[in-house]
């Protein structure tokens, strides 16, 4: 109701089957000589979420210890519910791999506590595999290992927008073992790309008070094209980001085309698609 004009976006999409890469290390997290990460200033990565159950005065971050050279740092879960989250993939994550390694701070490593991970799939996480503790001290191990979850993104069947983990530590356990966490890498499809029919058309706001309606005669489409919008609000001082996408349906229109089977009692109607 603020803005004084729009800006209008008309596309269609060419789909890419190509992939992107990420690779994530967590070696540009702020933290002190003792793990303690900054939480004025952490410098997680961008579209990283990452939270901690108790972050005063618990290490956090541990120099060294990722996955074989010395000038790694992990990331450390300590507390029940410690977790990260991958960034959001509109066209879905293809593969994914994590590098963990137990840190084992007692004879005994207790019942109980696992990595657990889960898939979001756009309606809710869905748990879908677990990692006891006892099984990241096995000879093959012990030294930290590669977990993949590619099978188990195939597996799924539907597209996973986003990937969490988190430590579960039993309540009932009086274990201080540790997880680190580092070099997680993924791989989504590239997002299509947009052939634009308008872009960052301006769009007058009716002048009189009595017209709430805004709208935008778009002409000269093909009918045989899928297209999609999207709309910014902008005034003196502000310009919004873009709305959600929309998919338009009213473009392509069908058509009659001549009856055929004609008998006394029936005919076959056609039309375009």
């Amino acid at each position: 109701s603020e803005a004084d004009h729009y800006l209008l976006n008309v596309y269609s999409k060419t789909e890419n089957e190509d992939y992107v890469t990420v690779a994530e290390g967590f070696d540009n997290i702020s933290a002190d000589d003792e793990g303690n990460i900054n939480v004025d200033a952490p410098s997680y990565p961008e579209g990283w979420s990452i939270g901690w159950a108790d972050i005063n005065g618990k290490k956090r971050v541990v120099s060294g210890a990722g996955s074989g050279t010395a000038n790694k740092q992990a990331l450390r879960f300590s507390e029940n519910e410690d977790y990260i989250t991958t960034p959001r993939y509109e066209d879905g994550i293809k593969t994914f791999k994590v590098w963990l390694k137990g840190e084992q701070n007692s004879d005994e490593v207790g019942f109980g506590n696992a990595t657990q991970f889960a898939f979001d799939a756009g309606y809710g996480l869905q748990d879908v595999s677990s990692i006891d503790m006892k099984g990241l001290f096995t000879p093959d191990k012990i030294n930290g290992y590669y977990c993949d979850l590619t099978k188990a993104i195939e597996d799924f069947g539907v597209k996973v927008y986003a990937i969490k983990m988190w430590f579960i530590r039993d309540e009932f356990e009086n274990d201080p073992t540790t997880l680190l966490v580092d070099d997680i890498s993924l791989s989504y499809k590239a997002p299509a790309t947009l052939n634009y029919a308008l872009k960052e058309q301006r769009v007058e706001k009716p002048t009189s008070e009595e017209d709430e309606t805004v709208s935008f005669n778009v002409t000269g489409l093909d009918p045989d094209t899928d297209y999609y919008y999207s709309v910014k609000a902008v005034n003196s001082e502000f310009t919004s980001a873009f709305s959600d996408e929309k998919e338009v349906y009213a473009v392509s229109q069908p058509t009659a085309l001549p009856a055929t089977d004609v008998t006394a009692n029936s005919y076959t109607a056609n039309w375009t698609s």
